[in-house]
């Protein structure tokens, strides 16, 4: 992560007009998108050869399409991202990764009008030269992402920006994954207010709590479905992590 010490400015200017990340980044996707990107252009085919000319026409002097090789591809895919290389889209794809899958955290159940007050503030905090600002906008936004905080807080910052920064706050790729998951989680909330003590996963509940294996046993044979919540569910605690977590205050 970078450093909490702004940074003078100093390199490329950063991107104004980018593409936004697909809802649901993928690494993977994007190296087979170079590879048919490409294809593309050794064919010399117009959109393919115009991208590469907005996004990178250092590759095409002196050489023809079919000389280009797949990190000139590669690069093209990156900096219309609004990221400096390639290099720094795989970094930023693997943080995303581990940061998604860290285990032990619960859907954002906040209001749509909630969310928007985050954006709304970072926005501000962004315009007052806040440096932790720009430190989640390093973190977290493609055109931003690494780049000295000097030229971050010199550059002007839109609600896509903010609205990436609070979705990755909430461990979400994207912001149409956090509205989509917040509402779940609420949904999830408003629905247990009024589960009877006698719903298969109230009782296995109980089971856990007096650590009366075979009543639970006995509840999981009757309901395996216990055992394969879903995504909300998994974030509001498993059969699994219930019981891992009444073992640990109880001490046995």
């Amino acid at each position: 992560m970078p450093s909490s010490t702004p940074s003078p400015i100093r390199g490329e200017p950063i991107a104004r007009d980018v593409r936004p990340l697909p809802g649901r980044p993928s690494l993977e996707y994007e190296r087979k998108q170079a590879k048919a990107f490409l294809k593309q252009i050794r064919r010399g085919e117009t959109a393919a050869l115009r991208r590469v000319g907005s996004s990178h026409p250092a590759a095409l002097r002196g050489r023809s399409p079919t000389d280009l090789k797949l990190a000139d591809a590669q690069h093209v895919i990156a900096r219309e991202y609004g990221f400096e290389s390639w290099p720094r889209l795989v970094e930023y794809f693997e943080e995303l990764e581990r940061h998604r899958h860290t285990p032990g955290h619960n859907s954002s159940d906040d209001y749509p009008e909630t969310l928007e007050w985050r954006v709304q503030s970072i926005m501000r905090r962004h315009s007052r030269g806040d440096a932790l600002v720009a430190r989640e906008l390093a973190h977290y936004v493609p055109r931003f992402f690494a780049r000295p905080y000097g030229q971050i807080l010199a550059t002007r910052t839109t609600e896509d920006d903010a609205r990436l920064v609070v979705a990755r706050q909430g461990r979400r790729a994207s912001w149409e994954e956090l509205i989509e998951r917040a509402s779940a989680s609420r949904d999830r909330r408003e629905a247990q207010r009024w589960e009877s003590a006698n719903t298969p996963s109230r009782r296995a509940w109980s089971a856990i709590r007096a650590h009366d294996a075979d009543a639970l046993e006995a509840i999981l044979d009757e309901h395996p479905e216990l055992l394969a919540p879903s995504a909300i569910e998994r974030e509001w605690r498993t059969p699994a992590s219930l019981a891992i977590s009444f073992e640990l205050e109880a001490r046995t």
